[in-house]
Parts: structure tokens; C-alpha cells; sequence
């Protein structure tokens, strides 16, 4: 039999494979009516988890596309009246729909899949008023050269289900370029609005150089008239500088090139919040706007980066104590010291380790043994949480008993590392040979720090403490990159690079978890007669001085995971405005009957304003008054009073104790005195802000000599205020 030419080529199209030749229906077979609108936003959003319509009210995102097709728990994340405000801003809503959440084979087999699958959700987003659909899934499919009939016949179905009854809801699909090499009739721009794809320009954090093939298919689809959508997730969770602006500037680059539409989210991908990058983006930042960062930005409690993260202790609040990691007693038969560990005090001593403090001179003859325990036991110093170290500028790593450390983490309790390295010569002028010396002696000492901490495990907190009360701190723009890349980020890569040790191979390492805040000072007016135009009177809250630090603060929001800030008050010390001159100060200067009050208004104030726990560091209430008898305007050790001040000290934190509840409402999560005993040598030959005063802000004092390098007494006198039945530890501590 021969056949014609025309029954040859007949019998071809009739029995070769359609997935062979590449198919699509024909764009005139699909009937659909004629789009009304195109979609064509200027910005877009992407957010799938913990939707926040708050803050997409208050964005100017013109595209939102959220996950809420389905309900999770039994409820849809979006009300009616969320959907009815998004829309009525002029905001395109558009809700994700993943056409595969299991199998493809088993769907695709399935018959009328879609009616019982697909067409409840399409209707019930159809009723709720989305403006449309995010389809996803495709990538799940394997074989999609067997598939594509399907796929295009689902898509069809899609199109007329959502397109029927006079509605016009867009069609957005993510991986759309997948089926460009089977749609020879050129139908996707029938059947869609929109085309989105996913780590087109970076692969995580790095450029993606394997993405050139899609990069030419999304061209083509552009060319057919669809907009293409990118998300790419890249952003660090930093703030608009070093690598994450960088980043950013290629980003937007290459969007511009391609007249692409674009998201920057968070690497972690989880499309949880309003990435940083995205509202730069979104805000035309110029490569200038070295600072910007919009004001309604929230923090997020669960961002896992070095910042934002959550812990169980942050959640209540805590006691702690702070001190020298190691104190030196005095010895009754010889000339060297004997050393106490602040971690035994807080937990307790062995028979052993109790036997050199039969040494320790108490000038009686009676045992101060005892002693430690009735503090640890009776007076509460056992109810601590934290124990709370400094770690100043030129600190030596053999001033650290780590092995008493790494007790006090075994047994629970929270390390507080105060990083004490001031800031304010660096702000100063000077010249740039000698502002690149001090860069590197900080960067060098955070290196260290992150070394030391590495060898312990366990919770930690590191406090960066710049001494943000400073003028010429707070004039310095370069502070928060420099704290961010060569304080915290340092440390933490320095903490990261030590490996755990193991007693056996098999054995998993112990873990360490250290997280970073920093640390303000309350400063501004505290006098109880002046006036505040937020808390009413200065000794409540100083609104203004207050806002000071937040141009230097905020920057660095999203690298924290706690705020905190200290309270330091003696009735002397040096003039903030002479500060060659020593001044006094009356109880109403200080406003120290609003002093637990202030306390809880701080803490509330930072809370609020950047959504972190906060931590009062340590508070050092001085209980010395001076009395200048020779009239010189110099403190002399003879006019000094150490416990002069100690009823108002007394008073003060009974005040403070009694709103530890309170505290915790307004997100403080702990507070720690500053010392246990009187220093004898606090900041000697260094800049004593508090002069003679530096040597009270212990809660326990000694027989030392006050303003010499001599150890601790033996002979204790617990602070305590006239007609209290409880000394200042036991307020604080006690049950």
C-alpha cells in the first residue's frame, strides 16, 4: 500500500507523543476573556508566617502576597476586615496556593483532582476578595516534559474557574519559566498575570553564576508582556551597611537592568516579616543614605541571627550579683591573700575548698567560714541567676578563674560579661594614624574575648558597654559599624572558631549559647522638681536625654538580643558640666523616692522602643557623703562618711524590691548590684567619676583600708538602714 504525502505527514501528527514535540493549547482555544487590568505593582511583598497586617498597613508595598489559602488551626491567619483594609489602601492581595503539597503522581492520577481539590480553595479565595492567586508546586514535579499536557490543562482550568462571572483575579506562577520550552503556542501569557521566581541573583548570601539559562526564559516571558517577580533571600538581618548594603546594591542593579520587580528577604527564608533590605529597596535609598532605616521598622523576637533570638530566662525576672570574678581576703599570718571565688560564694564550698578561709583575718579570732554560708543560705545570695564579671581595656585572660566560671554555668546560673571597653577616646579627634591603632587595639581585644568565652559552655550574655552617656560618643556616626563588625561580630566569629572540647570522642560537645546586648547609662535630669513632658516630673524619666542615644542605638536593633542600661548614684561626684569640680547632691536632686519608679519607666521605654528584653546590668546605689570641713573643694579621706548615705540606700531598694513584679510586665528581665563588698580600690588612679564614693557601692563593707590596693577584711559590717529589720542584702535577695 502506498500512501500519499499527506496521509504520511497525518499518520506522523496522529501517533507521535505530544509531550514530544513540546505541548500547549492553542492560545485561541482558550477562552478567556480579555484581562482589564495588568498586572503591574512598583513593590512587592512576600509574607507567608506570623502576618502582621499592622505592618503592611503602615508599608507602602503595593503588591502583598500571603499564605492564607488554607486554614492553619482552624483559622484563616487574615480576617475579613484585614483583607478589607489592605484592599482598601489600594494594596493588590494576592494569597499563595500550593497546587502540590504531596505527591504529583498521585494527584495527577486522580480523578477530578481538581473539582475536589483545587476548586474549594480557588472559591474560597474568590469569596474572602483576593485580588488573585500565588501558585506554587511546580518544582515539585519531576518529569515535567511527561507532565506539561496537564500542567496546562490545570492551569486552563484555573484561568476560566477564576476568570468566570465577570472576576478578574490574577494568576501569579512561581516557576513559570520551567514550561516556556512546551508552550510552543505562546498560551502562558493567556493563562497568567504574572511569573515569579526564587534565588535568581544570589544563592543565599553569595552571587548566583548557574542561573543564566532561567535568566534568558524569564526574558522571553517578560518580552510576552509578564511581569517577573524575584525573591531572593539574602539579606543578613544587618542593617543597610558592610556586606548587606553591598548585597543590596547588586541586587537592586541588576533589578533595574532587567526592569524585574524584586523582594530581599531574610536568608533564613522563613517570610516571617518586613526584611530591612526590602524597604530600603522599596524607599529608593540612595547609596548615601548610609543611615537610613525606616522609623516604623519592628523587631521580630524570633530572628535567628546574632541578634533577636529568644532564651527561657529572658522570659522572668532574675536576681544577680556582680563582682570580681576573684576576691582577695586578707590573710591573718601571712602577707598573700586569700582567694574567694565569686562563684563559690553564690553556690556553696566543699569541705576542702572551705579550709583556707580559716585563714582569713576577721581581727577576733572567730571563724568567718560560717559566714559565707549564712550569706549563700539565710541572707538569699543562693536565689541568684547571674553572676556579672567586667572585662575592661587591657584585661588579661589569668585574671579569670574559668574553672570557677565554668562551675557556676554547670550549675545553671547566666554569665554577664560587662565589656567595659570605652568608647569616648576613640570618638575624639585625632589622627588617622591613631585612629586605626585604637580600631585595632579593640578588634584585638574583642578577638581575645571571644577566645576566653569560647572555652566555656553554657548561657552567657555579653554587654557591650561604649559608654553611650558621653557627648563625644554620641556624636561619633561611625559607632554602630564599629561596634557591630569589630565588637560583636568579632567575638562572635572568635567564639565560633573554638572547638569544644570533649572528655570522649563519642562524646557531643556541651552547648554555649551567648547572646549580645548593649548597654545605655540613665542619665539626664533626676530631680523630682523638674518637669517632664512624658512622665510628668524628671525624677520619673528624662524623655529627652533618653532619646539621646537612639540615632546610635537603632542602627544596631537587629544584632542585639537584649537592651540594658545601669543606674549609678552616689550624693557626690564630679560636676558633669566641671568636672575638675566635686559637687553634692540632696535626695531630691536625685529624686531618689522615685528612683524604683524611673527604674521601671526605663525599662518599659527601651522595650518599647526597640522590642528587646531589657536588662538592668547593675545598679550601684553609694551609701558615702562627703562633708568639705576645710572648704578646698577636695574630697579628703577623713571627710568622707561611708555609711552616710546608707538609710536613703536602705529605703531605696525595700522600694525597688517591692516592684520586682512589676519589672517583669515592662520587659526587664533582670538587675544585678554592681559589687558585693566595698571596693577598696574601684577605678584607683583612673578617672573616679565618684571619687571617694567609688569605694561604697558595695552592699556589705569591710575593715579595708578605702583607697589603697589591700585585700578585703575579714571584719564584715552588713549595710543596713536605722530601723530596717533587714540588712541590704536581705532585702535584696531573701525570700
Amino acid at each position: 500500500m502506498y500512501w500519499s504525502i499527506k496521509t504520511f505527514l497525518l499518520w506522523i501528527v496522529l501517533t507521535t507523543p505530544l509531550w514530544s514535540v513540546g505541548y500547549a493549547p492553542f492560545a485561541e482555544d482558550i477562552v478567556l476573556k480579555e484581562k482589564k487590568h495588568r498586572l503591574d505593582p512598583k513593590s512587592f511583598i512576600v509574607w507567608r508566617e506570623n502576618i502582621d497586617v499592622k505592618k503592611l498597613l503602615e508599608s507602602s508595598f503595593e503588591m502583598v502576597v500571603v499564605d492564607d489559602s488554607v486554614p492553619k488551626g482552624g483559622h484563616y491567619q487574615l480576617s475579613q476586615s484585614d483583607i478589607e483594609q489592605l484592599k482598601a489602601q489600594g494594596k493588590t492581595l494576592i494569597t499563595i496556593l500550593n497546587l502540590f503539597e504531596t505527591d504529583e503522581e498521585v494527584l495527577f492520577e486522580k480523578e477530578h483532582w481538581f473539582e475536589e481539590v483545587i476548586q474549594p480553595s480557588l472559591h474560597s479565595i474568590k469569596e474572602r476578595g483576593f485580588d488573585g492567586v500565588y501558585l506554587k508546586g511546580i518544582d515539585r514535579i519531576k518529569s515535567l516534559s511527561q507532565k506539561a499536557e496537564l500542567l496546562f490543562n490545570l492551569l486552563e482550568k484555573i484561568a476560566t474557574y477564576l476568570h468566570a462571572k465577570d472576576s478578574q483575579l490574577y494568576i501569579v506562577l512561581e516557576g513559570a519559566d520551567r514550561l516556556l520550552p512546551y508552550d510552543t503556542q505562546e498560551s502562558l501569557p493567556k493563562l497568567l498575570d504574572g511569573v515569579a521566581t526564587e534565588s535568581l541573583f544570589f544563592d543565599g548570601t553569595q552571587p548566583n553564576y548557574s542561573s543564566k539559562e532561567r535568566l534568558k526564559r524569564l526574558r522571553r516571558l517578560q518580552a510576552m508582556g509578564l511581569p517577573i517577580f524575584v525573591i531572593d533571600y539574602f539579606d543578613t538581618h544587618r542593617r543597610y551597611a558592610g556586606e548587606n548594603k553591598a548585597r543590596f546594591k547588586r541586587f537592586k542593579n541588576r533589578l533595574r537592568q532587567e526592569h524585574f520587580i524584586g523582594y530581599g528577604a531574610y536568608s533564613d527564608r522563613k517570610l516571617d516579616r518586613i526584611s530591612v533590605i526590602s524597604e530600603v529597596l522599596l524607599a529608593g535609598a540612595k547609596d548615601s543614605d548610609k543611615d537610613y532605616i525606616p522609623d516604623h521598622l519592628d523587631a521580630h523576637p524570633n530572628q535567628p541571627a546574632i541578634g533577636r533570638r529568644e532564651n527561657s530566662f529572658f522570659q522572668a525576672f532574675h536576681l544577680g550579683i556582680g563582682e570580681r570574678p576573684v576576691l582577695p581576703f586578707r590573710a591573718e599570718y601571712s602577707d598573700n591573700p586569700i582567694w574567694v571565688s565569686l562563684s563559690d560564694i553564690v553556690l556553696g564550698m566543699n569541705w576542702t575548698q572551705k579550709q583556707p578561709l580559716y585563714a582569713i583575718d576577721d581581727g577576733d579570732g572567730d571563724p568567718l567560714v560560717e559566714e559565707f554560708d549564712r550569706l549563700r543560705e539565710e541572707m538569699g545570695l543562693g536565689r541568684v541567676k547571674f553572676l556579672t564579671i567586667w572585662v575592661t581595656r587591657g584585661w588579661q585572660e589569668q585574671w579569670y578563674d574559668l574553672h570557677s566560671l565554668q562551675k557556676a554555668l554547670d550549675h545553671g546560673l547566666v554569665l554577664v560579661i560587662n565589656y567595659a571597653f570605652f568608647m569616648d577616646e576613640l570618638a575624639k579627634p585625632h589622627a588617622r594614624d591613631r585612629v586605626r591603632q585604637l580600631v585595632d587595639v579593640y578588634e584585638k581585644s574583642s578577638y581575645r574575648l571571644g577566645q576566653m568565652l569560647g572555652k566555656l559552655h553554657g548561657d552567657m550574655l555579653v554587654v557591650m558597654e561604649p559608654e553611650l552617656n558621653k557627648r563625644s560618643v554620641l556624636d561619633w556616626k561611625a559607632f554602630p559599624e564599629l561596634i557591630r563588625t569589630k565588637g560583636i561580630m568579632t567575638i562572635d566569629r572568635s567564639i565560633k572558631s573554638v572547638k569544644p572540647k570533649r572528655t570522649f570522642f563519642f562524646q557531643k560537645p556541651k552547648k554555649r549559647r551567648v547572646f549580645y546586648g548593649i548597654a545605655v547609662t540613665d542619665t539626664g535630669s533626676r530631680d523630682s522638681q523638674g518637669e517632664d513632658r512624658v512622665f510628668g516630673r524628671k525624677s520619673l524619666g528624662d524623655s529627652q536625654a533618653w532619646q539621646s542615644f537612639h540615632p546610635l542605638l537603632e542602627p544596631l536593633a537587629d544584632d542585639l538580643d537584649f537592651v540594658a542600661f545601669q543606674e549609678m548614684i552616689g550624693s557626690f561626684s564630679r560636676d558633669p558640666d566641671q568636672l575638675h569640680h566635686i559637687r553634692t547632691y540632696t535626695v531630691n536632686d536625685l529624686g531618689m523616692a522615685d528612683l524604683d519608679r524611673r527604674i521601671e519607666n526605663f525599662a518599659h521605654w527601651l522595650h518599647q522602643r526597640y522590642h528587646h528584653p531589657v536588662l538592668l546590668s547593675y545598679i550601684a546605689l553609694a551609701t558615702g557623703t562627703w562633708h568639705d570641713k576645710d572648704r578646698d573643694h577636695k574630697v579628703d579621706a577623713d571627710e568622707v562618711d561611708p555609711l552616710g548615705w546608707v538609710d536613703v540606700v536602705a529605703d531605696t531598694y525595700a522600694k525597688i524590691r517591692r516592684r520586682y513584679g512589676l519589672y517583669a510586665s515592662a520587659g526587664l528581665f533582670g538587675l544585678a548590684p554592681m559589687m558585693l563588698f566595698d571596693h577598696p580600690s574601684h577605678d584607683l588612679g583612673k578617672f573616679q567619676y565618684f571619687d571617694r564614693n567609688e569605694y561604697t557601692f558595695g552592699l556589705i563593707a569591710t575593715d579595708a583600708i578605702a583607697g589603697t590596693h589591700s585585700p578585703l577584711g575579714g571584719r564584715w559590717h552588713y549595710k543596713q538602714g536605722k530601723g530596717k529589720n533587714k540588712t541590704v542584702v536581705e532585702t535584696i535577695f531573701s525570700d
